[in-house]
């Protein structure tokens, strides 16, 4: 009883082993029939159909007829996929997206629409920064003239403004909190 069960339990495994053999091999197949390029729809479809048909002969069919080119088909989409990666380490390390970078040319000389490399160096030897740091600072000072900054305020309110505030808003009156602040400011 016991070797009979042991020797069943054995072809179990053996069986199920073949199966997955079988299954690897046949979504191999599959998988290799879709990334195909030299082949197009009607073909493909025929070796699919005779797939589903016949599995166990369509399989053993194709692997004969085109087993040559399934070994390169995968070098050649490892290679590829290995050559996206490197390009992605490279992107990754350099620091920053393409996003986050703009094109930037020294003009061959000095005018009001940029500069040449030689002023440039000039410029950061003068500050004692690098090139880069130089232009950061030469658009921080024209961001300071050129772009609106806030004004310092009078400071704290007043205790007049405070009671005139708590008066407005205690009245209940429906006023926008603008014409409000403009009418304190006038009083």
């Amino acid at each position: 009883m016991l070797a009979t069960s042991f020797t069943t339990f054995l072809w179990s495994l053996i069986v199920i082993f073949f199966m997955v053999v079988y299954f690897m091999m046949l979504f191999s197949v599959i998988v290799d029939i879709f990334r195909r390029h030299d082949i197009h729809g009607g073909k493909k479809a025929l070796w699919l159909l005779f797939i589903l048909v016949a599995p166990l002969l369509g399989l053993l069919i194709y692997l004969i007829v085109n087993g040559h080119g399934i070994a390169e088909r995968q070098a050649k989409d490892v290679q590829h996929s290995q050559q996206q990666f490197d390009e992605h380490v490279k992107a990754v390390a350099a620091g920053s997206s393409s996003a986050d970078q703009i094109a930037f040319r020294y003009r061959p000389a000095d005018s009001m629409t940029g500069v040449s490399r030689d002023t440039a160096r000039r410029l950061a030897e003068r500050l004692g920064v690098d090139e880069t740091q130089a232009i950061h600072l030469a658009l921080h000072d024209m961001a300071v003239k050129l772009l609106p900054q806030y004004e310092a305020d009078g400071g704290p309110l007043t205790a007049t403004q405070v009671r005139q505030i708590k008066k407005r808003a205690t009245q209940g009156k429906k006023r926008s909190v603008r014409s409000s602040l403009f009418e304190l400011e006038s009083s």
